[in-house]
């Protein structure tokens, strides 16, 4: 927030609307990054376990195992897997820009990758399959076509 102030305000210093950038003058406290704790491969087992009957689960199973940003999970659409080819493609991500939810390119051209389908993924891409499959049945016509591998139960783009 500082660094955007600043830059407003020296562009008022350069039109000449004020004498000087006064957040030039701040000093900020020494910011300390926190210490990351990681699960255990025991404790993200038992998560998954627990998780099981979560809606999300399968998205559960893609955070820990590829280490996944939400919002590329959240983007994954069924044509970026592959399960002959047993791929998964990352290329778009859910977005939240002035509090609505956007389809969008990944962040760098490095987000964009292929990643192995490994068979506990596989196994949940699948089970994620039936349910939406049911849902959708359910909506009929009213389900949005969206692609999207999470959905709400009413086919539209999740947020969590």
């Amino acid at each position: 927030m500082r660094t955007v102030l600043s830059a407003a305000l020296t562009r008022a210093v350069r039109e000449e609307l004020i004498p000087r950038n006064v957040a030039r003058l701040v000093e900020l406290p020494e910011w300390h990054a926190g210490s990351v704790r990681p699960w255990t491969a025991e404790k993200a087992r038992q998560f998954l376990v627990i998780s099981e009957s979560d809606p999300l689960h399968a998205a559960f199973v893609l955070l820990i195992l590829y280490g996944l940003r939400r919002g590329e999970v959240l983007g994954l659409r069924w044509q970026d897997i592959d399960f002959g080819a047993g791929t998964i493609r990352i290329q778009q991500q859910v977005l939240r820009v002035g509090g609505e939810m956007h389809i969008g390119p990944v962040k760098t051209r490095a987000g964009k990758r292929n990643l192995p389908l490994l068979k506990l993924a596989r196994q949940a891409l699948a089970a994620q399959s039936i349910t939406q499959a049911r849902c959708r049945a359910a909506m009929g016509s009213a389900w949005p076509d969206t692609d999207l591998v999470f959905t709400t139960r009413t086919g539209r783009m999740t947020t969590v």
